[in-house]
């Protein structure tokens, strides 16, 4: 997955699983559910359920150089914190509406050619773009 903030022209390469891909390619086209119930259609169902606003995705690298998730919730004025693979954190984002945030040596160590988005995009692979009114990303 390559992330872009298209303000500050930042690029940010993620790896996805299969599942998140699916689930993801099935959220950005807005359909509400699969044909068989997925985790994330319970995670998103259990937010709704129980009133958690999902304030959005925090990815930040590691010190071995990889990157992690951090979900930020609330419930009334209780804010939750909670570690998650980026991939599933950015799958929820996009059934629920939450912003993505980046922090800025993430964004930095990004070791990664924009030029690739315009190869991309001019030949045969297919690219799915978050609208950045519903699913802005952000530098922390």
């Amino acid at each position: 997955m390559i992330l872009h903030d298209v303000k500050h022209d930042i690029t940010l390469p993620l790896q996805i699983g299969a599942s998140e891909a699916s689930s993801l390619i099935l959220a950005m086209e807005c359909r509400e559910k699969q044909e068989e119930e997925s985790g994330y259609d319970l995670a998103v169902e259990l937010f709704r359920k129980h009133r958690f606003a999902l304030r959005g995705l925090e990815v930040r690298r590691n010190k071995g150089g990889h990157h992690k998730g951090t979900l930020v919730y609330k419930k009334g004025i209780r804010t939750f914190r909670t570690e998650v693979n980026p991939s599933t954190g950015i799958v929820l984002c996009a059934k629920l509406g939450a912003p993505i945030f980046f922090d800025k040596e993430a964004a930095d160590a990004a070791d990664y050619d924009n030029r690739v988005l315009i190869e991309l995009a001019g030949g045969s692979a297919e690219l799915l773009y978050l609208d950045p009114t519903h699913h802005p990303m952000q530098i922390m």
